[in-house]
């Protein structure tokens, strides 16, 4: 569905584009609830899986509402949710869970890996803000006088 605001922005609603992300974007968390749950941590996974159906539940409410909301306020809302499911999934994994746990998910150690998964997802919101910043600026008219 395309409205005149998705198509003034260049953002439309695509499905594939949005189910594709937001499952990609939180697949991980259920991975990792396995690999805990096996690992008898079972809290740490619970921890996981709320969070992969938090974002899921909200990408799924969104699309349920795409007449009402146009797509970019959608897409920022979505990457707001992520901003936060998926720095609390990783951080409490990295946390929590027990060494054998991590080790079997082969779990990275570097900080910079923590760096770049907290800082992801805001990033990427920043870069859809200034594009559509500086696709839709006023034009500006010049008056002869």
């Amino acid at each position: 569905m395309t409205t005149q605001s998705n198509v003034s922005s260049g953002i439309q609603w695509n499905a594939g584009g949005w189910f594709g992300s937001v499952v990609g974007s939180t697949a991980w968390m259920l991975v990792c609830a396995m690999f805990l749950i096996f690992h008898g941590q079972n809290t740490v996974a619970a921890i996981n899986v709320a969070c992969f159906a938090i974002a899921n539940a909200v990408a799924v409410a969104l699309w349920l509402n795409r007449s009402k909301i146009s797509a970019y306020p959608a897409l920022l809302t979505l990457l707001a949710t992520l901003s936060f499911a998926i720095p609390i999934a990783w951080l409490a994994t990295a946390q929590f869970a027990s060494d054998n746990a991590l080790a079997a998910m082969n779990w990275p150690t570097s900080s910079i890996v923590t760096a770049l998964i907290l800082l992801a997802t805001p990033v990427v919101a920043l870069i859809f803000v200034l594009r559509e910043n500086a696709s839709t600026k006023p034009e500006t008219q010049t008056h002869a006088g």
